[in-house]
């Protein structure tokens, strides 16, 4: 394996899984380095999240999110977070995670993640990947999925919801490809071969591992000018 565990504690076998947002982000091309997903499945990275002022953002936009679906569903019933852990098998490989708000209006359920920030492509993919994980542990039909959106680079009341449809779009989002490809990661994280890495800018920027790993990309190394064969 390119990456150096030696450091890293391996997770509690009951405890091996893949986090929805990092299976969306493959999905979707936005993380495709197949080791660092193989190595998240399997080990702690120690790494300890800690950004006060994304905290604060998150739990406006959460706040905020929470208002629009009782303006906008009367009566809704909002699970306790801590409550419900969503976990879904892919082959030999799980998947776990917990969207921000699970509520159900009646028989069917809402699900919504709310993001600080700028909105990115695998976002959809996550929230309808909970909604297929809720509908399957929970026994309820889809009502609604939704995205909301808090960015403080704008400015501090902004607040932006994106629906992403009910049931019918969950099948759209995770379509056979998606589907596919999904199955394939999970193939290669389960295998007991070590996954090739795939080094860029974008997969390494926010690895946890990229300090042990000897396939890092480096900009200084690895960047090529579009310009350098033209000649004045």
């Amino acid at each position: 394996m390119t990456i150096n565990l030696e450091s890293f504690k391996k997770k509690n076998a009951r405890n091996f899984c893949l986090g929805v947002s990092a299976a969306a982000k493959y999905v979707a091309a936005e993380h495709t380095c197949k080791l660092s997903l193989q190595t998240r499945y399997f080990y702690n990275s120690g790494k300890i999240f800690d950004n006060p002022s994304w905290n604060i953002s998150h739990g406006i936009c959460l706040n905020k999110s929470i208002k629009y679906l009782e303006d906008t569903f009367e009566g809704i019933f909002l699970y306790d977070r801590e409550s419900v852990k969503l976990k879904l098998k892919v082959g030999e490989c799980w998947l776990f995670g917990t969207p921000d708000v699970i509520g159900r209006v009646g028989n069917k359920l809402i699900i919504l993640d709310a993001k600080s920030g700028a909105s990115k492509f695998f976002h959809r993919h996550q929230v309808a990947l909970y909604a297929a994980m809720a509908e399957l542990q929970l026994g309820l039909e889809i009502g609604g999925m939704y995205l909301t959106y808090h960015n403080p680079d704008v400015d501090d009341h902004n607040f932006n919801v994106v629906d992403l449809g009910s049931q019918d779009q969950i099948q759209e989002i995770w379509n056979i490809d998606a589907k596919r490809d999904l199955m394939k990661l999970a193939n290669i994280i389960t295998s007991g071969k070590p996954a090739k890495p795939s080094p860029n800018e974008n997969n390494c920027h926010y690895c946890d591992w990229k300090y042990k790993c000897q396939a890092v990309f480096n900009e200084s190394e690895h960047a090529l000018s579009l310009f350098a064969d033209v000649k004045v």
